[in-house]
Parts: C-alpha cells; structure tokens; sequence
C-alpha cells in the first residue's frame, strides 16, 4: 500500500543514494538574494531552540517540492501535485523553522510578490454528484516558478558532463592509435598537440558575454535590496511620526523610489531627510491641513516632486541645516552633498596632512573639510577623530564664531 503523508507520496523509492529527487539544482547567486539570501536570520517561536533563516526556509521549499507528479493526502483528500508543487500548511512550515504563522505567512506572500512563488486553493473534484468542484479549506498548494527549468537544466548539464567525458576519451583513444602507427610515443604526442584549441574568438566573446551579464544582475539585486533598505526606513519613520506605513512595493514605487535616491545623493541622505519631519509644522501633522484635519504624509507624496507639497525631500533636507552658510572660499554649505564617497575613500594620510593645513582651533573649516564631527554628515576618518579628540569639540555644533 502506498504510504502519503505532508508532501511525501508515492513517488519514494527505498534507495536514497540513487533517487533522483533527492538532488536539486541551486544558483550561487542566491547567496546575495536580496530576500532570501544570506544573512537573513528570524526571531524563534521557541526560544529554546533555533530557527532557520530565510535562507534555509527557501532552501526547505526547494527540497520539499516534488520533483515528479505525486499523490498527497490533503486533509482527507488525495490530490496530485505537479512538478515543483508543495503543500504549503502555516502551522507545518511554521513548526518546521520554528517561526510563528504570521513571520510565514509575510514570508510566502514577499515570495509570492517577487514572483518567486504562487498559491492557490484546491478545489474538490466530486464525480459523483451535480455539483463538479466545491471551494474547500484544504491546504493552499505552493508551486516554485520555474522549477522545471531548474531542475531540468542539471539534468542537461549531467548529461553533457557525461557526453564531454566520453567523447575525450573516445579522442584520446584515437590519437594514441595514430600516435603509434606513426611510431610516435604519447609523451610526444601530448607536447606537440596540445588537447584544447587556444583561447580566443567566439570562446572569448561568449565569456565577456557572461562576464558582463553576471555583473549586470549584481547591480540590479545590489539596487533592490537598497530600495528595500529605503522603504524599510520609510515605514520605521512612518510609525515613529505617525504617517501612512508603506503596505505595497509596486514595481513603479521601486523605480520612483530608486530615482530619488539617485537624485539626493542615496540612501543616507534619505535617512536624514526623514529624521527632520519633526521640524516641519505640517509634515508632521501638528498643524492641521485646509480641510481642517492633521496631515498625514504617505510614500507617493514624499517621492514627488510635482505634487502640491512640491519636492518634500529636497523641503526636508533643507531643514537639515539650521542656517545658509557660505565660506570665505565661496563654497556653501553641503558643497561635498553627491561626493561623501568619494572623500571617504581618501587615504588616512591625506587626511592628517589636511588636519595639519587647516589647524582647526575651535572653528571648524567646513569649507574646506566638510561637516564637522559629531555631525551626521562628517567624513573624516573616525580613527582621526578619536586620536584629535573633535568630537567632543565640535558635537552638535555647526558655526564657531
């Protein structure tokens, strides 16, 4: 009799080392993943013992789907899942990592957002009576996308391995034949053709090709998970002040969102800009709107620039320096806004040489050095800092005179 159970049906064979189900195909590149990459890790249920990170809950799905059509037993029912396909229970998944229902419930829907996953209902299929497919409460089915093409493509490579392998062998055999019908010997065979065609032509081009489409995807996850980054910092502001939380990260907010950052200089600009709402009147809601109610700002408006409010990231920015300051080189302040990265890759020597120039003695030389430290937008090395003591000297101040 077959055994079914929670997504193990009749499809196991008793040889584990040599079922094919128990090998998957699984991309490097998932380490850097922006959702279920490494370094993501989960708060217990239980304390008292670990849970899995995002990481191994992603790699859990992988190993937990059927790698050909089987029957499962879904609450009574037994119904076949496909390929790539998975009973998706909470309560099961929940127990499994040692998360609560509602960390696996935001995880599989973030999956389901970024495409990675769908869900569905089954429905029972009732021969017997009028009425051919009743809505359930089964289990929501969980299906990888792109599974098969996975999971097929090593296969192929496999075979390919094993092709390549044998049609070596198959060379060689002939070559030696020759070899020794020309009364040469393998050593001198083996100097004076070497086995592989030199590197170059279409060989090269398709490795540059490869090259610069893997470079391509690592900007591209680099920048999702900075626009992740910025509206994770969004909602911690919008619980703080009191304005609407962002619930959906639409494809055209991504872009917006990256766009602005782009345009003010990133994402740490963007974190101080969010912490002067509490400087602006209306922004933060203590002065009521036209409509006579407190405002409440939300993600659209803070990334437009031709709403009515205007552009608020710039508004808010503004606020982030007390006073208009220009220096007696004519520089205003916030010259080095766009350039942070650049300064700070500068060598601790150059900085000591500069320290040196410029001697600062209870005013800071902003427009020649940049914010002062102590201040959020200082970018002399912290180690320089400690030794000459500036902190303590110049925190919380911008002008000495």
């Amino acid at each position: 009799m077959s055994n079914f159970g929670h997504n193990s049906g009749d499809t196991l064979d008793d040889d584990l080392d040599t079922r094919p189900g128990d090998w998957i195909a699984l991309s490097r590149k998932v380490r850097e993943h922006p959702v279920v990459g490494l370094g993501n890790p989960v708060k217990p249920a239980d304390p008292k013992r670990g849970s899995c990170s995002r990481f191994e809950a992603w790699f859990d799905l992988l190993c937990l789907a059927q790698w050909k059509p089987s029957r499962i037993n879904n609450k009574g029912q037994v119904i076949t899942l496909d390929v790539g396909q998975l009973m998706g229970a909470l309560p099961f998944l929940a127990d499994r990592w040692n998360w609560t229902v509602a960390a696996v419930r935001w995880f599989l829907s973030t999956l389901e957002r970024e495409e990675m996953i769908s869900r569905a209902s089954p429905n029972t299929v009732d021969h017997d009576s009028r009425n051919s497919r009743q809505p359930t409460n089964k289990c929501n089915v969980i299906t990888i996308r792109n599974y098969s093409r996975y999971q097929l493509l090593a296969e192929a490579v496999d075979a390919y391995v094993q092709q390549a392998k044998q049609q070596a062998n198959d060379s060689r055999t002939a070559a030696e034949q020759q070899a020794n019908s020309s009364n040469l010997t393998l050593k001198h065979l083996n100097t004076d053709s070497p086995p592989f065609p030199p590197p170059g032509g279409d060989d090269v081009k398709t490795r540059r090709k490869a090259e610069k489409a893997a470079e391509t995807r690592k900007r591209k996850a680099e920048r999702a998970q900075v626009c992740d980054e910025a509206f994770d910092v969004y909602n911690k502001a919008a619980a703080h002040f009191g304005f609407y939380a962002c619930e959906s990260r639409t494809d055209e907010r991504r872009a917006r969102m990256l766009k602005r950052l782009d345009a003010i200089g990133g994402i740490e600009r963007f974190r101080v800009a969010l912490r002067q709402v509490g400087k602006d009147e209306f922004l933060s809601g203590r002065a009521p709107g036209r409509d006579g109610k407190p405002f409440r700002l939300d993600i659209d408006r803070l990334l437009s620039t031709g709403s009515g409010l205007g552009d608020v990231l710039a508004r808010l920015l503004d606020l982030a320096t007390d006073v208009d300051m220009t220096g007696p080189n004519g520089k205003r302040w916030g010259w080095w806004r766009g350039k942070e990265a650049e300064f700070r890759s500068l060598p601790l020597d150059y900085w000591r040489r500069l320290d040196a120039d410029q001697k600062p003695n209870g005013t800071w030389p902003w427009w020649v050095m940049g914010a002062p430290p102590g201040h959020e937008e200082c970018m002399m090395p912290a180690e320089l800092v400690a030794e000459r003591g500036y902190t303590e000297i110049y925190q919380g101040k911008i002008t000495h005179d």
